[in-house]
């Protein structure tokens, strides 16, 4: 898979793999919508992002050099879904982003779960 031809359907497998791994958020009523950024003209910082308000996952494909990184981003972002994002925003005061527990586990789990998610992905691409 080309990093430059992963389209928004692909990415939806990702989140799909979340799904089926990592289950569904006891915060939520429905799972992250996804917003794929493909666009030169975005000037965004970090590879993506979840918008807790809206609950979609955006992601920059700019961003990412590799299938990997983008699953990992997607696995990230996916764990922030999963977690109290009230809870996160107290935490917020006593940690620096580094440091704060639910960052530390979003990490872990895009660390974690990134390879098993690039396999899911490249082997049902054909699926979708």
């Amino acid at each position: 898979m080309n990093i430059e031809r992963i389209t928004r359907k692909e990415v939806l497998l990702a989140v799909r793999y979340c799904v089926n791994t990592l289950g569904v958020s006891k915060y939520r009523s429905s799972i992250p919508g996804l917003v794929y950024i493909t666009s030169n003209k975005i000037k965004a910082i970090d590879r993506g992002c979840y918008d807790d308000d809206n609950n979609k996952i955006l992601v920059y494909r700019r961003k990412h050099r590799s299938v990997i990184d983008l699953a990992d981003t997607v696995i990230h972002e996916y764990t922030h879904y999963l977690q109290d994002m009230e809870k996160y925003i107290e935490l917020a005061q006593d940690f620096d982003y580094q440091l704060h527990p639910y960052e530390i586990e979003a990490t872990e789990n895009a660390k974690k779960y990134k390879w098993e998610c690039r396999r899911f992905m490249i082997s049902n691409q054909n699926k979708i």
